[in-house]
């Protein structure tokens, strides 16, 4: 069964057990040329590789000779019904069956595609299908625990779009590639069994060798003492309560909404995750205790109230605006921003090779792959057409675009924050200031909704209680609390830094 995939060209390399079927990629452009070269390289290895079974096209399929039998005997079969004609192209009756289904399916629609003027052209065309299966797969030996593999590079012929086909659909991991965005392909794809993958502009077509041999390939070893001490590490840290530093670089969080007062919000306002209460893990997911919280009002006593924000500005990790135009698009131009929306596949998920070769992510490429993958994930869950309950208006590519692309030019200030998120320990901060009737973009809304997902602490300090973000999140993901008095204009004093105490101090004031 063919299945989608958000990283097509490492998720191929998946063995059989860790996945429910396999891959089938159009993959057009190049990208980052050297990431490309590297990328042909590593798959000119794994043609060369016995324990694996790859097919690697680097030009066109031979042709069939001497097939005049084989068309006599096609005249005799019924077309689109290839099951009831016990036809046997391999010793192995699962992979047989595949491929006489898969016959049955993309014939018919070859027939229809191709208007054939006459039977002649017709039947040899299906004996080429009959040669190329019998020359190539007969050899294949399905009972192998790791899924078969077919590359195809360059220009390609019409008929032989039929095989790619023909081999996604009987179960290989197949890959068409072509730099210059050669359209054949996709119209003979009409049925869209293909997931296409952008790399950027159309680029001039080159040689395969020539590029692979420009490529590289890293092979990595484990030592014995890695081994041991990973090994150490696992009988220490798993499910032990204990947590060594970034245990879960490679994990994700789900973050769990506090329901709280005020005096919560100040007892676990510099805690830990670890040791907020709700704390978990499961595997790689860790579920932290946070708070998004809006305080509507101020106290009686000013005095106490600045007090109060002082506290919440004493943390480790935290940003504070005084604005709600604390990220923008205004320095993005429109044709970056609406060029995303080729970054989205069908399903609305981010076609990651595709967004990893546009301009705007030049930013993001700096920080460590496990922080990329984190915020792409992230971003995937809240765009998801069914992810809509969090937003109070309907989400299309749009406003789809318009987040990746405010992501992508976020400030480091806030980057910075998830880069050094460690789930279990210090919880990062957002603190907003905002003491007029000003209302968020809807972008900047949504990126409070992403930093919540990612597990940020967010508090909306509102004197005058005036509606924000409830213009644009539903009420279910915010805790209001209110406090007694209102303030019109009331200005911050600015958050004195946190003085630490000398020895001296613990005895003397």
């Amino acid at each position: 069964m063919i299945i989608p995939s958000q990283a097509l060209l490492t998720d191929f390399l998946l063995p059989k057990a860790d996945r429910t079927g396999n891959y089938f990629g159009h993959i057009m452009g190049t990208g980052f040329i050297q990431d490309y070269r590297d990328f042909l390289a590593r798959l000119n290895q794994l043609s060369t590789d016995t324990t694996q079974q790859i097919l690697l096209f680097k030009t066109a399929l031979n042709k069939p000779n001497d097939i005049d039998v084989l068309i006599q005997e096609i005249k005799t079969l019924p077309i689109g019904n290839f099951t009831s004609s016990h036809l046997e192209f391999t010793r192995f009756d699962d992979f047989n069956t595949a491929i006489i289904q898969a016959l049955d399916m993309i014939i018919p629609h070859a027939i229809h595609t191709e208007h054939f003027p006459n039977d002649e052209l017709q039947n040899l065309f299906i004996a080429k299908l009959f040669y190329w299966i019998h020359t190539y797969l007969e050899p294949i030996d399905f009972s192998k625990s790791e899924v078969p593999k077919a590359i195809f590079y360059g220009p390609i012929k019409r008929q032989e779009c039929y095989f790619i086909l023909l081999l996604a659909l009987v179960g290989f991991d197949t890959f068409y590639l072509n730099p210059t965005h050669d359209v054949t392909f996709g119209l003979i794809d009409s049925l869209g069994l293909s997931q296409t993958l952008i790399l950027g502009e159309p680029a001039p077509f080159e040689d395969f060798d020539d590029l692979a041999h420009a490529g590289s390939v890293i092979d990595h070893i484990t030592t014995s003492a890695r081994h041991a001490t990973d090994q150490l590490e696992a009988f220490m840290y798993t499910d032990s309560g204990l947590f060594k530093p970034w245990q879960f670089a490679k994990g994700t969080t789900k973050p769990l909404l506090l329901d709280a007062v005020l005096e919560d919000l100040e007892t676990y306002w510099d805690e830990p995750s670890k040791l907020r209460p709700g704390f978990k893990t499961s595997g790689q997911v860790v579920y932290p205790p946070v708070f998004f919280t809006k305080i509507a009002g101020v106290h009686l006593d000013l005095e106490a109230y600045f007090t109060f924000v002082q506290k919440l500005c004493n943390s480790k990790h935290y940003v504070l605006y005084t604005q709600t135009h604390f990220a923008s698009l205004n320095k993005v131009s429109s044709r970056d921003i609406y060029s995303l929306i080729y970054c989205l596949n069908p399903d609305k998920t981010i076609n990651r090779e595709a967004l990893k070769a546009h301009v705007l992510y030049k930013h993001l490429l700096t920080f460590r792959s496990e922080v990329q993958t984190f915020i792409l994930d992230k971003l995937d869950a809240l765009l998801a057409p069914n992810a809509g309950e969090i937003f109070n208006f309907k989400v299309t590519d749009k406003e789809r675009s318009n987040l990746i692309a405010l992501i992508l030019t976020l400030e480091n200030q806030l980057l910075n924050l998830i880069d050094s998120y460690d789930f279990p320990q210090d919880i990062p901060k957002l603190i907003l200031y905002i003491n007029n009737r000003a209302t968020f973009t809807t972008e900047v809304g949504m990126l409070l909704a992403l930093l919540h997902t990612i597990g940020f602490d967010i508090i909306l300090l509102c004197p005058n209680a005036a509606n924000n973000i409830e213009l644009l999140l539903s009420d279910q993901y915010i805790r209001t609390l209110r406090l007694p008095e209102l303030a019109y204009d009331l200005q911050l004093r600015k958050p004195q830094p946190v003085k630490s105490k000398s020895f001296f101090n613990k005895f003397f004031r």
